[in-house]
């Protein structure tokens, strides 16, 4: 049978958060759904690393019979630190369309403390291979 070492030590630093809420506007059929995840963070104790990840939004939304009004959206975030050292990446992407293009953005920033050393943006139109 398999085996596997005994989990790490860590410490719970910030408890994991759920959410998911999904509203409806009655006057324009638009329908939505938000969730937020996240792993909390955790110390790994033999080490000191704090890490952590959350889906601060994870977003999809339609309004009743118009498909091209359907959209989604997530922005992730994951944090690292320890002593000093902390770095956080944030992605944040979008996708809509029209009837003859995707439409995909992104954007990615990564921070070293309070100095954002890292950021790129993408603007990504797919065309739509209908048949």
């Amino acid at each position: 049978a398999p085996e596997e070492a005994p989990p790490m030590p860590v410490t719970q630093m910030e408890a994991p958060r759920i959410t998911n809420r999904v509203s409806r506007d009655l006057e324009t059929g638009r329908v939505e759904m938000r969730a937020e995840r996240g792993s909390g963070r955790n110390r790994i104790e033999a080490h000191g690393l704090v890490a952590g990840f959350r889906n601060s939004l994870e977003r999809t939304a339609i309004t009743e019979g118009d498909p091209l009004s359907a959209e989604t959206e997530m922005r992730f975030e994951n944090r690292i630190e320890r002593g000093d050292f902390r770095v956080r990446v944030v992605a944040h992407t979008r996708l809509r369309a029209t009837k003859e293009t995707f439409l995909l953005t992104a954007d990615l920033d990564v921070w070293e403390g309070e100095e954002r050393i890292l950021a790129k943006s993408w603007n990504c139109p797919i065309p739509r291979q209908l048949v």
